[in-house]
């Protein structure tokens, strides 16, 4: 947030899904530049909404080759798809 106003923009924070749609409606119609700062799940993977084959194989061997909160990641990837499955 003072990144932005330091740089002459506006700052905006979101914790919580419901805060992502009024940030992002207030940072569009600011006429100044604007920087949108979302609190994410540090344990999230970083995989795109389809995953392929190929990349599920490769995020399998990165996990299996030691990445440091790997139990975490992989409980967050089982909780995902368990919700998933339950909508």
């Amino acid at each position: 947030m003072k990144v932005a106003e330091a740089c002459g923009g506006v700052g905006f924070r979101c914790e919580r899904p419901d805060e992502v749609r009024p940030a992002l409606e207030a940072a569009f119609n600011s006429p100044k530049p604007a920087l949108v700062e979302a609190v994410v799940d540090p344990f999230e993977a970083p995989l795109p909404p389809r995953v392929s084959a190929k990349q599920a194989l490769h995020m399998a061997e990165a996990l299996a080759r030691g990445e440091p909160n790997r139990g975490r990641i992989a409980l967050t990837l089982f909780r995902n798809k368990v919700k998933e499955l339950w909508r």
